[in-house]
């Protein structure tokens, strides 16, 4: 009584305050027509919270299941601006905040997906920027034939799903 389906993210109504989820939010059901779901409880007082539940096969076999629920937060940036300037390259910073456990999963530079020898991702845990490299934003320019007062838009794309736009004005 395995499934292989993959998971499908969810929102719990009580979004970002788990105490509020209660076990009428959930809803389980078989994809066999002739299981059944039952002891489905809800621990919200521990982190991440759990869900458990049985499934018990026709032949009254039974499988439990346990489901750790944590919410996870979009990715935020509180400046989505930078500066290049084409006189005097640099590498540019990207900075965000993230949850714990959420990953950079790419980075584009206008329509352009960077490869990650072009980026590098911050060690800590979890990451705080983004430094796309130098040569990467020099050769995009000179590609594009962009000058001083340009603008090149960066995409930064996390595990979550989620995506943060930003703005480099060529100067």
């Amino acid at each position: 009584m395995n499934s292989t389906r993959e998971p499908s993210p969810c929102v719990p109504p009580s979004l970002l305050n788990l105490a509020n989820l209660k076990v009428s939010d959930v809803v389980i059901k078989p994809t066999h027509a002739k299981a059944t779901v039952k002891n489905v409880a809800l621990d919200t007082s521990v982190t991440p919270a759990t869900l458990t539940f049985d499934v018990e096969a026709e032949d009254g076999t039974p499988v439990s299941y346990t489901i750790n629920i944590s919410v996870i937060n979009p990715p935020t940036a509180t400046t989505t601006t930078a500066t290049f300037t084409i006189s005097s390259p640099a590498d540019v910073i990207l900075n965000f905040t993230l949850n714990e456990g959420v990953k950079v999963t790419g980075v584009k530079l206008g329509n352009v997906t960077l490869r990650s020898a072009e980026y590098t991702v911050d060690t800590s845990t979890p990451p705080t920027n983004v430094t796309i490299k130098e040569a990467a934003i020099r050769d995009y320019v000179s590609a594009n034939g962009l000058v001083a007062g340009n603008e090149i838009k960066a995409v930064v794309t996390f595990q979550v799903g989620g995506s943060i736009e930003y703005t480099i004005t060529l100067q």
